[in-house]
């Protein structure tokens, strides 16, 4: 009994140790996601002009799937932020995501134009600094929460 308690402990341990690191490996995905949407909206909107629920009805991209689904009963900003819960759970990214819908359509096209480009810069930035997060973090992390439980575990043997 106390084996499988031993074994339960570690068990519970490498989960939690994998559970951080896939949700790391999800923060860089998504924020890659957004920077391809970030172009498709770009050049949608560079040579054919088209509004932003087009653009996002018209998308396969992973974010704008997201926010297609909830704007068939919401408005766009409801539909960004319900999205943007689901894609970006660190506060940060979401809302830094909610920021450019905020600050979309304010202005003329090259405005517009030079914001959407700030904010591939930025994400990619964002991107940038999830993966070395992911290299300190993810598989330190892993290794950490495996110890301790097995620390634990041998207390509880």
């Amino acid at each position: 009994m106390r084996f499988l308690s031993f074994i339960l402990v570690v068990s519970s341990g490498v989960l939690v140790g994998y559970e951080n690191y896939s949700m790391l490996k999800k923060r860089i995905v998504n924020l890659g996601e957004f920077v391809l949407f970030l172009y498709e909206i770009e050049i949608n909107l560079s040579f054919y002009s088209d509004d932003i629920t087009t653009i996002i009805r018209n998308s396969k991209n992973k974010v704008a799937e997201k926010i297609g689904s909830y704007m068939e009963s919401e408005d766009i900003y409801t539909a960004f932020d319900n999205a943007g819960k689901l894609l970006f759970p660190l506060n940060k990214d979401r809302e830094f995501f909610l920021r450019f819908i905020k600050d979309f359509g304010r202005s003329d096209l090259n405005s517009q134009l030079s914001n959407i480009q700030k904010y591939i810069t930025k994400t990619e930035e964002k991107c940038q600094e999830a993966e070395k997060e992911l290299a300190l973090k993810g598989k330190t992390g892993f290794i950490f929460s495996f110890f301790i439980s097995f620390s634990l575990g041998l207390i509880f043997l």
